[in-house]
């Protein structure tokens, strides 16, 4: 019976170990601005898609979304949607100020780590919310990955 807990044990730790940590950022609702909270990373890509609400699921409007992307030397940690700065490139569909009053948004934010692994690999994290999700002034929304 104890060599059954103590492989269980080791099992349960050596999940813990292998899970990467989740990362988090921050909205803030009334200005629309995105803050990382997790150390080390930047915001590679944003895409804010319209939606139409079912049951259990969202259809996404694909004719109606905008996206930002990283173009300059190094990404921001901190971003106003209205306002994206020089280092990123604004591709839209639709128009943005109209976009950005739907009820129905899905936001997917792609973060990446500022120092990458030697290996080539890329530290990536992807943050996926919707607008009814945000429900106070500034909202913490977590890495979609399937760990605890």
């Amino acid at each position: 019976m104890r060599k059954i807990v103590l492989l269980f044990t080791l099992i349960l730790l050596q999940s813990c170990w292998v899970c990467p940590e989740k990362q988090s950022l921050e909205f803030t609702k009334s200005t629309k601005t995105i803050k990382i909270l997790s150390e080390d990373y930047y915001i590679k890509s944003i895409r804010i898609t319209e939606y139409l609400p079912m049951e259990n699921y969202i259809e996404t409007v694909d004719s109606n979304y905008a996206e930002f992307t990283q173009n300059g030397v190094r990404g921001a940690t901190e971003i106003t949607l209205e306002n994206s700065g020089e280092n990123y490139i604004t591709k839209d569909k639709s128009d943005f100020e109209s976009l950005l009053k739907k009820d129905y948004l899905e936001y997917v934010i792609n973060l990446e780590k500022f120092e990458n692994k030697k290996d080539g690999n890329f530290d990536n994290e992807i943050i996926r919310f919707v607008s009814t999700e945000i429900k106070a002034e500034k909202n913490i929304f977590k890495s979609n990955h399937s760990c605890p």
